[in-house]
């Protein structure tokens, strides 16, 4: 039975996610998908804009058979700290045979991932010395990296500029120092790119999913392609047939995330209690799939960044410069510049803006104050060691995740037993069965994530611990 694995978010869960997880099956021919999913937190540093269970439900209706939790500590890190974890469940679960992910990467170039992520795990000591100098000469860290890989292998200058060719990278490194036999599968992104908040107008083809360039299975061994051929393939939304559909286009999910909140601002602004109402809106119905749009009706309105405002500046209020130092993605820069500025009352988006830096940027500023708020700090990990701290060299090492916890299946998959037989890392289905050790962290942070729900909209959402997995 062959078992594709993904590492996502789904925030929300769109028809580009819904392509993505039918070509998956179609080039593996795998008779099940396993994801591994974000909590109630994302790796922008922010909180999802619903609730990781009604994900759950959006990603099982779209084609997923098991979703797992990622640990919000690898959800809230930096691309490596995110890739580690996922790839570390996936490989431990002892049932996977390839990973698929998105890329701008052409497939042409998608060698060119295999061998800058060979180089990012040995650092040869010219690309190091490199490396260094341009740090020193003021660099951000990914201006640096992207730097020092253009001289090291021509034409990864490019590559590095693409937010999915960089976490395509993340993933091949994790796979590599975990010496998986699990295959990268790259699927070339098409639409609107990762950034972009704009949303195509127009036809989708009666909701059709739009155009992803196929790409070519990364490798894994000496440079030499994977191959994942056989099996009877999966089908493909909109094209069994496999070949790439014309003339349509997938907004990405910022751009779908600026549509809902200017929906939920529209709606306040009016006088309405409830924002408009997201089915609707021409353009997300193109967007999003049914449960998609069920869900983010039922939770409404919506979780945004700012709603953390006011519990991130209480939390603010009880820190010192030491303390601050303490929590994962926190410099004694940052911890300064957050002190000079707390006593001004500010969003957080507008704290977040104030203190970042040319040499710090935006989203690990957002990673910083979210960790103080969540109390995730840099010298403990899951499992107690120091094995995910966020500095760019960082190795993880096996065993750092010590449990998974089971958000949804399919009834009837056969998944569960396969897994329960194959798997060396327990999957919690009772919350209330497991050591309180393992999820102290997830389990505070959907505490936060309860309370800005409540605080917003009124709902209260079920206890986390006494919350089953969702079975579709």
């Amino acid at each position: 039975m062959k078992i594709a694995g993904i590492i996502a978010e789904y925030n929300p869960f769109h028809k580009g996610h819904l392509y993505h997880l039918a070509k998956t099956r179609r080039r593996t021919g795998a008779e099940g998908l396993i994801v591994v999913m974000s909590g109630d937190f994302v790796q922008r540093g922010e909180p999802a804009i619903v609730d990781k269970f009604a994900r759950t439900r959006m990603a099982l209706a779209g084609g997923a058979d098991v979703v797992l939790e990622l640990p919000v500590r690898y959800a809230t890190s930096s691309g490596e700290g995110f890739a580690a974890g996922g790839v570390e469940i996936l490989d431990r679960l002892g049932v996977v045979s390839a990973l698929s992910f998105g890329c701008e990467a052409t497939p042409e170039e998608q060698a060119l991932l295999d061998k800058i992520a060979g180089c990012l795990c040995r650092e040869p000591e010219p690309f190091r010395k490199r490396l260094q100098q341009e740090l020193s000469a003021g660099k951000t860290w990914p201006q640096a990296r992207s730097i020092a890989m253009e001289e090291y292998i021509p034409g990864s200058g490019r590559i590095l500029s693409e937010p999915n060719n960089i976490l395509a990278i993340e993933y091949i490194k994790a796979l590599k120092r975990r010496r998986s036999p699990i295959l990268p599968l790259g699927i070339g992104r098409a639409g609107m790119s990762y950034h972009s908040e704009e949303i195509a107008h127009g036809s989708m083809n009666g909701g059709t999913p739009g155009s992803m360039v196929e790409g070519t299975p990364g490798s894994m061994a000496g440079g030499t392609p994977g191959s994942m051929a056989g099996g009877t393939p999966g089908s493909v939304p909109g094209d069994a047939s496999g070949a790439t559909p014309e003339g349509i286009s997938f907004a990405s999910a910022t751009g779908i995330r600026k549509r809902l909140q200017e929906i939920t601002a529209a709606g306040r602004n009016t006088g309405f209690n409830q924002p408009a109402d997201p089915l609707f809106d021409p353009d997300l119905i193109r967007q999003l799939p049914e449960e998609s749009l069920r869900q983010l009706n039922q939770q409404n309105p919506l979780v945004f960044p700012d709603d953390l405002s006011v519990l991130l500046r209480h939390a603010l209020l009880r820190e010192t410069r030491d303390s601050l130092c303490q929590y994962l993605d926190m410099s004694e820069e940052l911890a300064s510049r957050i002190l000079t500025l707390r006593d001004t009352p500010m969003a957080f988006s507008e704290l977040a803006e104030a203190v970042k830096t040319r040499n710090v940027t935006r989203t690990r500023v957002n990673r910083a104050l979210l960790h103080v708020l969540l109390q995730i700090r840099e010298k403990e990990s899951i499992s107690g060691s120091n094995a995910a701290a966020n500095t760019p060299a960082a190795v993880h090492p096996a065993a750092s995740v010590p449990a998974v916890r089971l958000l949804g299946f399919r009834r009837g998959t056969p998944l569960l037993r396969r897994i329960q037989d194959e798997t060396d890392i327990p999957v919690i289905t009772k919350m209330a069965d497991a050591d309180p050790a393992w999820f102290a962290e997830d389990h505070y942070a959907s505490e936060i994530y309860r309370s800005l729900v409540w605080q917003k909209t009124g709902q209260i959402l079920p206890d986390d611990i006494r919350t089953h997995p969702v079975i579709w």
